[in-house]
């Protein structure tokens, strides 16, 4: 299993590899729906031009200025909105990997 570098959430099961898309470790991860249907419209237009990573690449890009207007209305910088965001997730999140390291007690090994 490929481990979430680049795009690879974006690849489908195949050859019994199962893909990151439905792997338990991606709990909670949807609206897949909406890259395809992009992906799809801009094959018609363009095609074997643009690819899932760069449709990824650029609504991060845009979900970051949306964001960052939205900081800077309460006064927040550039600087500290990527502070904000960069070692955080935005939404709901469900981390099967850090549970275990959490409870029923806390890892001694992990840095706070």
């Amino acid at each position: 299993m490929v481990k979430s570098c680049d795009a690879s959430l974006l690849l489908e099961t195949a050859n019994g590899i199962e893909s990151e898309k439905i792997s338990q470790r991606s709990f909670g991860m949807r609206n897949f729906k909406y890259l395809n249907t992009i992906k799809e419209a801009l094959e018609t237009e363009c095609p074997m031009t643009v690819s899932c990573a760069d449709i990824v690449a650029l609504s991060a890009r845009d979900g970051v200025f949306m964001f960052y207007h939205r900081f800077q209305s309460i006064g927040v910088d550039v600087e500290g909105t990527v502070a904000l965001l960069g070692a955080h997730s935005v939404g709901r999140v469900h981390c099967t990997n850090l549970v275990g390291r959490l409870y029923p007690t806390v890892d001694s090994t992990l840095n706070p």
